[in-house]
């Protein structure tokens, strides 16, 4: 289906365009550290929602692979093999002009070692989404179902991230849900490029974000205001940011 094909890949790169430039021109500095935070969370999450529409044809075509199974003509598990080996090389072209347009316009960490593991990580959630969809396809009675149950499944995964509400919360306060976070693809997949993006790197700390602050002060007795930072310091590590804001 060329015109859906075609349509994915407009909403990808428009997608990507719109919402990179909000994030362009992001300071190096701490004033940008949670800003890259939702950065890096898009790009985990828009490639995996955005393959939704694979639930349709995984639906419509129950039937048929039925039919191939009651007269022996192929089993259904050549159909799923056969469908995860094109989402290879269909999923790598939908992650790499994505990647590129998020990565740079976003102003993330421009080395070349850090670009891959992201580009590693988009491309793994992007895969488990898009399982997670055709499970539910298979395991649904109808499309209507399987829209319900995808939906209903991306909003868990999504709030059981630990980006909107922290890890630890999660997992002290929901007795009974906490588990959720660490079946979650989403919540490994953000940790990892969090840390991909801030371990090693040193933040000079935002003038708003000196304490105390003022024009005659010694910047030897001056410390900044984000999570992770030391006392008398005006540089703040991003691997104590990641540890003590995200554990």
């Amino acid at each position: 289906d060329k015109t859906s094909l075609y349509t994915k890949y407009f909403i990808i790169l428009s997608n990507a365009l719109i919402v990179s430039s909000l994030f362009y021109g992001e300071s190096l500095n701490t004033s940008g550290a949670f800003s890259r935070g939702g950065a890096l969370f898009f790009s985990i999450l828009f490639l995996g929602w955005l393959q939704l529409t694979e639930l349709m044809p995984a639906v419509s075509g129950r039937g048929i692979v039925a039919r191939h199974k009651d007269y022996a003509f192929y089993r259904p598990s050549a159909v799923s093999i056969a469908r995860v080996v094109v989402d290879f090389p269909a999923i790598f072209c939908m992650v790499v002009p994505f990647t590129i347009i998020v990565y740079f316009m976003a102003g993330l960490d421009v080395t070349a070692s850090k670009y891959w593991i992201y580009f590693l990580f988009v491309y793994t959630t992007t895969f488990c989404i898009t399982a997670m969809y055709r499970m539910f396809a298979a395991l649904s009675p109808s499309i209507d179902d399987a829209v319900r149950f995808s939906g209903i499944a991306l909003n868990v995964l999504i709030l059981f991230v630990g980006y909107v509400i922290p890890k630890q919360s999660l997992i002290d306060g929901s007795i009974w849900f906490g588990w959720l976070f660490y079946v979650n693809p989403l919540s490994y997949s953000y940790e990892a490029v969090l840390s991909n993006e801030f371990a090693g790197r040193l933040m000079d700390c935002a003038p708003s974000m000196l304490v105390p602050q003022g024009s005659d002060l010694d910047p030897r007795y001056q410390g900044c205001s984000l999570t992770g930072s030391q006392l008398g310091q005006t540089q703040v590590s991003g691997s104590n940011y990641i540890e003590t804001a995200y554990q």
